[in-house]
């Protein structure tokens, strides 16, 4: 499913990932765990597609994610640690004009299954564990093989973390494949 092999990136003269190998299998849920500028969410966009490796070889899904990004992109499903949202519209409104883009019609069960069915409430006025499940939401929208999550429960309450990592258990269950970051260890 991801394959790194001795991938580094630089920017300028700082080295933020170095000859780094990593291999996920599919199904598998793996978290990379490290300090802020340990170089987590660059390694995540280097296998999302959005920035390419100075050194180094990406594959994802067996393909060359410098080569061939944009194919594999379609598979994947990325959250940034920072995800804002359309604060004037409710998650349904959201929802709907992202399902729009990847013609889609997948959001009433994922509204239900993230709790935010009954929410009539703008997206603004939500909670951060409410804007985070409506983010995760939008990532799931195009029913991605692999999700990369960056920070899902960054500054979550702990019932709320909890639902999400077993929300995120469920989608293992379902055979997808997911690589998620954390400045700490939690289960």
């Amino acid at each position: 499913m991801i394959s790194l092999t001795d991938v580094t990136k630089r920017y300028d003269n700082t080295t933020v990932v170095e000859k780094l190998n990593l291999q996920i299998n599919q199904g598998e849920i793996v978290g990379i765990i490290g300090h802020n500028g340990a170089g987590k969410s660059t390694t995540m966009k280097m296998i999302a597609g959005l920035i390419e490796p100075t050194a180094g070889d990406v594959h994802v899904m067996g393909q060359d994610m410098v080569k061939h990004s944009i194919k594999v992109k379609q598979r994947i499903g990325y959250l940034p640690e920072e995800s804002p949202l359309y604060e004037a519209m409710t998650a349904q409104q959201y929802l709907l004009f992202f399902s729009e883009l990847y013609q889609m019609s997948r959001i009433d069960g994922l509204l239900e299954s993230l709790g935010l069915e009954q929410s009539n409430k703008l997206t603004g006025e939500f909670s951060k564990g409410m804007k985070r499940k409506t983010a995760i939401a939008r990532t799931l929208l195009h029913d991605p093989e692999l999700l990369i999550l960056d920070e899902p429960n960054s500054g979550l309450d702990p019932l709320t973390s909890f639902f999400i990592i077993n929300y995120l258990k469920q989608l293992k269950r379902e055979g997808k494949t997911i690589l998620l970051s954390a400045h700490n260890l939690f289960h």
